[in-house]
This record gives C-alpha cells, sequence and structure tokens, in this order.
C-alpha cells in the first residue's frame, strides 16, 4: 500500500473508527486470521500501529506512521545500547504522546518489566 493511502485511512479511521464493524471487536468475535486480534495468530509487523506526530523542526508538524516492526527495532536497539540489570527501573516523565514516552513503554514491554 502507498504511504500516503496509509495514512489517509489511519485518519479516518482515528475520526470515523473502522469500516467493517467486525474489525474492532474486543471480544473477539469477529477476529480475522493475522490481525491480530486472534490470541491465535501473531501480528501483522508492517501494519500501521501508531502515527506520531514530528515536532516540525524541519517544517509543518506532520503524521508519522510507525509499525510494529519499528517499534520493536527501536527498542532492542536501545536496550541493546543501554542494556539491562535485573533490578532495573524507568520513570517516564515523558508523555505518551512523545515518542521519547513510548519508547520507554516498547523496551519495558519488551523486556516484560
Amino acid at each position: 500500500a502507498e504511504p500516503g493511502r496509509l495514512a489517509a485511512e489511519a485518519r479516518r479511521r482515528a475520526h470515523h473508527g473502522p469500516r467493517d464493524p467486525d474489525e474492532h471487536d474486543p471480544k473477539g468475535r469477529g477476529a480475522r486470521p493475522g490481525s491480530g486480534s486472534d490470541p491465535g495468530t501473531p501480528p501483522d509487523d508492517e501494519r500501521p500501529l501508531a502515527i506520531v506526530q514530528t515536532s516540525g523542526s524541519a517544517g509543518a508538524p506532520k503524521g508519522v506512521i510507525l509499525s510494529r516492526r519499528a517499534f520493536v527495532a527501536s527498542a532492542r536497539a536501545s536496550a541493546l545500547n543501554l542494556g539491562w540489570r535485573e533490578d532495573d527501573r524507568w520513570l517516564l516523565p515523558l508523555p505518551l504522546a512523545h515518542v521519547g514516552g513510548l519508547s520507554i513503554v516498547t523496551r519495558c514491554l519488551l523486556a516484560r518489566r
């Protein structure tokens, strides 16, 4: 899919919700294989996971679509760089709307802490 189409679809979903009512089904009744909503199937690593706003330092702010693979790769690289000890704890001083805040949560989830 084209990045522009993915961004437009993500914005539409954020405002209007899914096109298909079964696409978001918290009880799993409408789960589709590979959608990530069925606990028996792994999530699609390339599917858009979040739209994070840029700061606009090089122009107007814009939404950047990040996949699950991008979050996991960033968390793994950061964990390798920083290292982990068994008694480590993380403070989350950044908002979850900031990519820095999301990266702390992702690192902790990846390390199961």
